[in-house]
């Protein structure tokens, strides 16, 4: 679950498509590596400078914060918006956007004194970047342990085995850049305890024994709240200790014994993502995010809320739905799982009496799907303006998903869809996808019929969703 360089571009060319806001940045011609992602994203300069040897280039968020993330340093010289579109109103990252985060930070909230551990690969160089700099400054970091390499140069490793994940991961939970004004994620005045556990040049079965040490360790001193942007298949480097897919079921890995044990009986919120393997042979979630008792995240696409396709898929096989929610990541879930434990963060520092437990049911309730989970998204993208109004009215009940009986085996719906882009989740029962739809509507009306085995279906329209119960 490591965001290799290739896939960044090819998802950042994806973006650029959708993304229309952008702003012209200097950039410096002489850099061998910014030079190499120039190249790889097929930016064309606007204008050049012989004597300042640098071009400008047009970059949207997302091309600039990897420009950022590989530390490559760009100068903004202006702004422009295309016609017909406008700012956004705040310097907040996608997934913040998406997840209407604004609604917590106008309450003062930014995970103020939450244990946060991380567990994950390489924090390299994490101390030298501009969005973690008030970490530092403010001394927020108490413990770092490499279990991989203990003699490593804390903060050390290589970007060529990946040992920035770890970096890019923890951004996400509580970065903020003050430069540019970019807020990356919500726990920015949070604690924060590291453990480098995997490395990124291979995959053993001893990185899952380090997890459960790091686990353990951060236990003992009193963290409630751990990020954990790993997962295991069949990608080992001894093949004999690969895992089968049979083992996703929530009970038979150490590893998700040991997660699952660590939420029921020490009460921590383990934030989990769920996998990359979603178009691949693989399909299905990764150990441990089959743990009944963590919250498992998966990766939604940005203004359709419906699931990127790399996303790994919770087996039919458990009894409770996995992945919990989803939210927006173009790189995989593991830039997905980071943005949900800042929002519980603050949610920690806004009443500190609520259990794991209770943090996971109110993060599904604000969930766009709910109460009609699935195994591709779970109960979809969280809305932290449903989150606040949950936790100051355990009572509160937002309005229903419109819900269809048909009596029939089709049904004829009309609503405000023309020209939107609607999916339909045929469901073989109330929770797993026996096969997903993709429409794009000429007229406001839609006649949906019941596929062979369908009991549901779930009618996602950009955001909105409708549910089709068959008889």
């Amino acid at each position: 679950m490591r965001a290799w360089i290739i896939l960044k571009v090819l998802f950042l060319l994806f973006l650029a498509n959708e993304v229309t806001a952008q702003n012209k940045y200097w950039v410096s011609q002489t850099d061998k590596q910014s030079i190499n992602l120039i190249n790889y994203l097929k930016l064309e300069p606007s204008s050049c400078s012989e004597w300042l040897e640098a071009c400008t280039y047009s970059l949207n968020d997302q091309q600039l914060q990897l420009f950022q993330r590989n530390h490559i340093t760009v100068t903004k010289c202006l702004s422009f918006f295309p016609l017909g579109n406008h700012p956004k109103s705040s310097n907040l990252a996608f997934a913040l956007d998406q997840i209407k985060a604004d609604a917590l930070l106008s309450e003062g909230l930014s995970g103020k004194g939450v244990r946060i551990g991380i567990i994950d690969g390489g924090f390299l160089d994490a101390d030298q970047s501009a969005t973690l700099s008030l970490h530092f400054k403010e001394k927020r970091v108490v413990y770092y342990r490499d279990f991989v390499t203990p003699d490593l140069k804390t903060y050390g490793g290589a970007v060529g085995l990946d040992d920035n994940h770890g970096t890019e991961v923890w951004e996400l939970i509580g970065g903020l850049n003050e430069e540019t004004g970019i807020q990356y994620g919500l726990a920015t005045n949070s604690i924060y305890y590291l453990a480098r556990t995997d490395h990124g040049g291979y995959e053993r079965r001893i990185e899952e024994e380090y997890i459960i040490q790091a686990l353990e360790e951060f236990d003992k001193q009193g963290v409630k709240l751990i990020n954990l942007s790993l997962g295991y298949t069949d990608g080992f480097l001894d093949p004999s200790e690969n895992h089968s897919k049979s083992e996703i079921d929530g009970k038979t890995s150490m590893l998700t014994r040991a997660l699952d044990m660590a939420a029921r009986e020490k009460g921590i919120l383990i934030v989990v993502a769920a996998g990359n393997d979603g178009d691949k042979k693989w399909e299905t979630l990764s150990i441990p995010a089959d743990a009944k008792n963590v919250l498992t995240v998966g990766a939604s696409k940005y203004r359709i809320f419906d699931k990127i396709n790399y996303s790994s898929i919770g087996p039919e096989n458990l009894e409770y739905i996995k992945p919990n929610i989803s939210v927006y990541a173009t790189l995989g879930t593991s830039f997905a799982a980071p943005v949900i434990t800042g929002l519980a963060a603050c949610m920690m520092e806004y009443d500190s009496t609520l259990s794991n437990e209770q943090l996971i049911e109110v993060i599904e309730k604000s969930g766009n799907f709910y109460p009609y989970g699935n195994n591709y998204v779970g109960y979809g993208v969280p809305d932290c303006t449903k989150i606040l109004r949950f936790l100051d009215d355990p009572d509160f009940k937002p309005e229903s998903i419109k819900t269809y009986y048909p009596k029939g085996n089709a049904l004829k719906i009309k609503e405000n869809i023309t020209g939107k882009t609607l999916v339909i989740y045929h469901k073989k029962d109330q929770r797993n996808v026996s096969h997903r739809v993709n429409l794009r509507p000429k007229k406001d009306r839609i006649k949906i019929t019941r596929p062979a085995n369908c009991r549901q279906s779930s009618v996602l329209i950009e955001t909105e969703l409708i549910e089709i119960i068959w008889p």
